[in-house]
């Protein structure tokens, strides 16, 4: 039995225990979605998108934790039942209350960062900005790799020279993020609301992730759930379980669905 099958069948085992959690955690860029040039052009995979369908029918709880905006992954991920929590956790929450926002003068200052980099990105061919309602993102997957260098060393530069209270920068696959501090993935699972019944850990509480972002999400999972990591071995990571590629995390979810490990 192949490692994808073997981790979908320790889930659905995991999934039938009284108390389980079913719930799924999935980031959404390098995880559902194959990594492309330009976010814009990204797709969640329609077999994907049906396995997901199938999950949530069989009463899993689904959630997408991204840092894209909401709004941009409700349109790629159109699954009703499917809980979305974008900018890392800061546009969403497990209940109706509504998502928590970054305050007013932290927002004007991404817009003013965004500005700048605009201006920075000019000379810079293939860089692409991308202001988030909740962060600033700088993208160099385009930039030619003679150039790459030179950029983050201007990044470096700009960024020492700005006022960043309040905000941190994380560093990922191609891209330089700048996000109000203490906003993270993690957050997701802190929230999780609590359940006195439910057993500890639980394999059927999973975090599927491919980026640095992920790690907050593998790291509050430690003791609780099981925290999958997507890509090459290699990386070191706070996951104890690997799929290599979207199209692994696919089968993966594809598998679990035909297991029919629902309540």
């Amino acid at each position: 039995m192949s490692s994808t099958l073997e981790l979908a069948s320790r889930v659905a085992r995991a999934a039938r225990r009284p108390g389980a959690r079913r719930t799924l955690l999935l980031d959404l860029d390098g995880t559902l979605a194959p990594i492309v040039r330009t976010p814009s052009r990204a797709t969640v995979p329609p077999r994907t998108l049906e396995a997901l369908r199938r999950l949530v029918k069989q009463g899993w709880t689904v959630a997408i934790v991204t840092g894209r905006p909401a709004t941009e992954a409700r349109r790629l991920v159109p699954v009703r039942g499917i809980k979305i929590f974008g900018g890392h956790g800061l546009e969403g929450s497990w209940s109706r209350r509504g998502s928590r926002r970054s305050n007013p003068g932290l927002r004007r200052r991404l817009a003013e960062l965004a500005r700048t980099a605009r201006r920075l990105a000019r000379g810079t061919p293939g860089l692409l900005v991308e202001h988030k309602p909740s962060g600033l993102a700088l993208h160099d997957r385009q930039v030619p790799r003679g150039l790459r260098a030179s950029w983050h060393r201007r990044l470096d530069e700009w960024l020492d020279r700005e006022d960043l209270r309040g905000l941190e920068r994380i560093d990922g696959k191609c891209v330089t993020e700048l996000r109000p501090a203490g906003a993270h993935k993690g957050q997701v699972v802190a929230t999780l609301p609590t359940r006195k019944d439910a057993p500890v850990p639980d394999a059927s509480l999973v975090g599927v992730g491919d980026d640095r972002t992920d790690e907050d999400l593998f790291r509050a999972l430690r003791g609780r759930g099981l925290a999958i990591r997507v890509g090459r071995p290699g990386v070191h990571s706070a996951a104890r379980r690997r799929l290599t590629s979207p199209a692994a995390v696919q089968r993966f979810l594809a598998e679990l669905a035909r297991a029919g490990a629902g309540p």
